[in-house]
């Protein structure tokens, strides 16, 4: 009885994680991207990147302390994870839709210091092999719409910083 409980409620629940993750991301007005000249001098308008940015060791281990943490369902099924977890992967998006004409664009900002595996000794479980050192990547992409946007971010969560006065 207890195993067909636990079963109705997992299948109840399957559908609020039919995405496993999301991300904190905040929305502005519009993102614009110009290449300039070396006397600053625009020299051309780019309305639908698709660039990747690779930062690796020295400091970046500083910029994946201040990004939020990724939400994923990992932790809610090992909540054990979840300490190790929230410390290890991070992860801030920023987006805008088209406006007056300047199409919508996302960023990402991301960083881990360790990849997510399954545990070799329980394939049902999951577990943190930490690297020697952060690796961060900024992404920027063109989008179309909100929807694209939430393809690309999952389960946008707000993003509240957390500020000293």
């Amino acid at each position: 009885m207890k195993f067909a409980l636990a079963f109705v409620a997992l299948m109840i629940a399957a559908p609020a994680f039919a995405n496993d993750g999301g991300i904190a991301a905040i929305k502005v007005s519009e993102i614009k991207m110009r290449e300039y000249n070396d006397q600053g001098k625009e020299v051309k308008r780019i309305s639908n990147p698709n660039f990747r940015i690779t930062l690796k060791g020295g400091e970046a281990k500083k910029l994946q302390q201040i990004l939020p943490s990724t939400v994923s369902v990992v932790t809610a099924m090992q909540p054990e994870l979840k300490k190790a977890y929230d410390e290890t992967f991070k992860e801030l998006g920023i987006y805008s839709t088209e406006s007056q004409g300047v199409k919508g664009k996302t960023i990402s900002i991301s960083c881990a210091d360790g990849v997510l595996k399954a545990d070799p000794k329980d394939n049902s479980k999951m577990m943190i092999v930490k690297s020697k050192e952060s690796e961060c990547s900024i992404t920027i992409m063109g989008s179309s719409s909100d929807e694209s946007v939430a393809d690309y971010f999952g389960d946008m969560q707000t993003f509240a910083p957390k500020c000293s006065n």
